[in-house]
């Protein structure tokens, strides 16, 4: 709120503390009333009375409220009447009015920030630093008095562990009674001491043995994570983490008990996805993340080995299940299900597991073993996604990045179980699912990724299929095997891929006012028909030129004359049955390709009957094209003047028009 005659922050419910502008009427009255809710706000958060969300609902109604009096401040201020002052005599010395300064304002705008920064510091970071020279302290206390010989071992970590449980006790004293953030600070000291007493205990003066070390270590970790969340305090958490993977490496002796060691860290992980149910606490799901697959990482340089395999797959893929589902498990309690910003990690979470458990598998010998883990990650990411879409929350970033993930790891495994022409099948049916999915949810990150995975499996087909797999030489349309070779699998991929084409310029039609299909240009809508004629022009040409180039060979170059002209008539049909000038112009393209073809190779390479035969045929097509023009000119000529009539044509429709407005015949 700002001040109307000056623009100063509104300090005080009377009058401005900067100009002297008093309020009155309705605007003191609101302005007390702004004020005392201010102040109950400042006694909530102090007490301690009321935390988390109440708190912050109340702020954002304040808030409101006071956007309501700035408004009204500005709408009812009226300039005060200065009050009249005696007249001066032009012989009156007077002193002028001292001009403003600017530095003096700025001084006078930072004046109250200053105290508030004065006090964050002595309330937050001389607490901070008090209490790591108390922990620093401790250790150091514990060094010397072990090197003086002061305090018996027994006696040293007795008072550690009582200086720790001194300072949580206290600590939590201090909160009850209204100090918040001391108190909370003032326990965390206790637990970074207590993890100190107990690693004092084990590696320095083995009092205690590795196992009730470690229970102890564990112990503290459990309190630390149950009180953060009673506290409703996410520091308290991040040191239990920090202090917890810290334990196996402050207790390790070279035992390389693997085993136990991430049975340890499957606990800690446990741990945080049990703290997710309850708070959405980033920072230490990535913490946890970082830690793990650090540990893991280490073991894995230094002490993994064939006779380790299967431990180590399982355990990494426990770790993959427990980062899936920490940033999911909150929102099947709360309402926030289908937000981003937790789900960033499931990527590099899924793609490092992946990483290790391919090549452990690769190094063990059975590589489609590989497949049972990506069908597992696939799996998990659609049941989050669908969990998800029944939720309502399908529009939602989350929804899209888990199909993405899911989509992901079925590419990968269909060339793991399967090979060759498969792997264009799937990838043709992925583009289609692609293209579905981002018109439902109107996502144009999918629509490209929908023409990239179709383009994929086209490129596949004509560049790798059928030269590598079908083993077709394209120049001359020979089959190496014959024709029959593999004939099934080669008819099925290619009308598999021409009815997904097909299928996506149908889909990109019929949407193509919604979005994000309306983002694209209609010559790109329409290139996939294009697209599909093309392929269908190809796949025709290898099966006709492979068939006669292996049972009548002399007939080839003729038999491919007529599927020319046979092509061109067929698009000259589609051209007058959707009235296309476009597709009637590209069958006299090739029909002019196919004239030239016959007269001037056909002629001179073919024998005669061949010769004659494609000769006829071409005139008879040719023949009947002509008569289907002077049949339907009358059809093209009304689209012409129809679109003459909307203003969408050139003026050249009307030069062809009839004086009496009716079309030449």
């Amino acid at each position: 709120m700002k001040c109307p005659a000056c623009a100063k922050p509104v300090v005080s419910p009377k009058a401005c503390s900067y100009c002297g502008y008093i309020y009155t009427g309705d605007e003191a009255v609101k302005l007390d009333f702004y004020f005392d809710i201010k102040g109950n706000l400042q006694n909530l958060i102090d007490a301690n009375n009321q935390i988390g969300q109440s708190i912050e609902r109340l702020g954002k109604k304040l808030n409101k409220f006071a956007d309501v009096i700035d408004h009204d401040l500005a709408h009812d201020y009226r300039p005060q009447v200065p009050k009249p002052t005696p007249a001066i005599t032009p012989d009156a010395h007077t002193e002028q009015p001292p001009k403003p300064d600017p530095k003096h304002d700025q001084i006078s705008t930072l004046r109250p920030k200053m105290p508030e920064m004065e006090v964050r510091l002595g309330q937050k970071w001389l607490l901070i630093v008090g209490i790591m020279a108390i922990v620093f302290g401790v250790a150091y206390f514990l060094k010397y008095s072990f090197e003086r010989g002061w305090i018996g071992p027994e006696g040293r970590v007795a008072v550690s562990y009582t200086a720790g449980i001194a300072m949580m006790a206290f600590g939590d004293i201090f909160r009850k009674k209204g100090y918040k953030v001391f108190g909370l600070y003032l326990f965390g000291g206790g637990i970074a001491v207590s993890y100190f007493a107990a690693f004092a205990a084990f590696q320095l003066y083995h009092l205690f043995s590795a196992p009730v070390s470690f229970a102890v270590m564990v112990m503290i970790t459990i309190l630390a994570s149950s009180m953060s969340i009673v506290y409703d305090t996410k520091w308290l958490s991040v040191l239990a983490l920090v202090g917890g993977f810290l334990t196996p490496f402050l207790l390790h002796r070279g035992s390389g008990d693997h085993v136990a060691l991430f049975s340890y860290i499957t606990l800690l992980n446990l741990g945080l996805l049990s703290v997710a149910f309850y708070k959405r606490w980033h920072l230490l799901n990535v913490l946890g993340f970082i830690f793990t697959y650090l540990a893991f990482s280490i073991w894995f340089i230094f002490g993994f080995n064939m006779e380790k395999f299967w431990p180590g797959l399982i355990f990494i893929n426990i770790f993959f299940l427990i980062y899936s589902l920490i940033p999911f498990v909150y929102g099947l309690f709360h309402a926030e299900t289908g937000k981003l910003k937790g789900f960033a990690l499931t990527a590099p979470n899924a793609l490092i597991a992946f990483a290790y458990s391919y090549h452990m598998i690769h190094r063990y010998g059975a590589a489609e073993l590989t497949s049972i883990v990506t069908l597992l990650y696939s799996v998990v990411f659609l049941w989050m996604a669908s969990y998800l879409y029944k939720k309502g929350k399908a529009g939602e970033s989350a929804f899209v990045l888990l199909i993405a993930e899911a989509a992901l790891f079925l590419s990968i495994t269909v060339p793991i179980l399967f090979s060759r022409h498969w792997i264009t099948i799937f990838w043709a049916v992925q583009g289609l699912a692609y293209l579905w999915i981002s018109v439902k949810l109107a996502r144009k990150s999918l629509l490209y990724g929908a023409f990239a995975v179709l383009g994929l499996s086209l490129f596949k087909f004509l560049f790798y299929d059928y030269h590598r797999v079908f083993k077709v030489e394209l120049d001359t349309f020979f089959i190496l095997n014959g024709f029959t070779w593999m004939l099934a699998q080669r008819w099925i991929t290619s009308v598999f891929l021409l009815a997904a084409v097909y299928v996506f310029a149908s889909i990109l039609r019929k949407n193509a006012s919604a979005p994000p299909v309306n983002s694209l240009h209609r010559l790109v809508r329409s290139a996939v028909y294009v697209i599909f004629g093309c392929l269908l022009f190809i796949v025709l040409n290898v099966e006709t030129g492979a068939f006669f180039y292996t049972y009548l060979r002399a007939a080839q170059f003729a038999a491919l004359s007529v599927l020319y002209a046979v092509f061109s008539v067929s698009l000259m049909c589609v051209g007058f049955i959707k009235n296309s000038r476009p597709v009637r112009n590209t069958a006299f393209v090739l029909f002019g390709i196919t004239v030239v073809k016959v007269f001037a190779f056909d002629m001179s390479n073919v024998s005669t009957p061949y010769r004659i035969f494609s000769s006829i045929v071409l005139g008879l097509i040719l023949v009947g094209t002509s008569f289907a023009y002077h049949k339907y000119k009358d059809r093209i000529f009304a689209a012409i003047v129809t679109k003459d009539d909307a203003g969408t044509l050139s003026t050249q429709g009307d030069a062809e028009k009839t004086p009496d407005g009716g079309v030449p015949r």
